[in-house]
């Protein structure tokens, strides 16, 4: 799923709870407006009213959250080496991923991942690099795509998605109640 169709499908959870947020208003409006109903009367409808409405805007949020980790994984899954198939590659690949997971910071990152490059350590460098995107180090992640170019737009991807995961403030008043 691209970035495009990724987007589309935000805009249209984000248009459901606007829609959401539309009916639970004109059910108040038309709630406030019934003269048949006591003051009591118009508290409750309200109240039952808020019982469909705010389970609604959670499901839309929860909806929301799993179409943002979905896209994260599959481009992750896009930069992700093969283990391999024999026992030994298997080996050598598990052994890469705890070697890079020992790493402490970027420069080192970046030093491991410039030898593994230059001696064609695919697991060592595929390992170093999946640690370099997890933890944003940007030296790593140039490093690895200037040798593999074709990854680029996946880590880009990624790190747009997770900036918008990350953007507590817009989803809360995306998602907030409308009173």
């Amino acid at each position: 799923m691209s970035l495009d169709i990724f987007e589309r499908e935000v805009d249209r959870v984000r248009a459901d709870v606007a829609t959401a947020h539309r009916a639970h208003a004109n059910t108040t409006a038309d709630i406030d407006a019934d003269a048949n109903l006591s003051p009591e009367g118009k508290t409750a409808a309200k109240k039952k009213a808020e019982e469909t409405y705010l389970p609604k805007l959670a499901e839309l949020r929860e909806q929301e959250k799993k179409l943002i980790k979905d896209a994260i994984s599959r481009r992750r899954a896009e930069i992700e080496s093969p283990a391999g198939a024999t026992p030994d590659s298997i080996i050598a690949f598990r052994d890469a991923q705890d070697r890079a997971e020992r790493i402490k910071d970027a420069d080192e990152a970046n030093r491991v991942l410039e030898r593994s490059l230059r001696q064609n350590d695919t697991s060592l460098a595929h390992a170093i690099f999946r640690v370099g995107v997890e933890r944003r180090y940007q030296n790593v992640i140039s490093t690895f795509t200037a040798e593999k170019p074709e990854v680029r737009t996946a880590v880009d991807e990624i790190a747009t998605l997770e900036r918008f995961r990350d953007d507590f403030l817009e989803r809360t008043l995306a998602y907030a109640p409308a009173r």
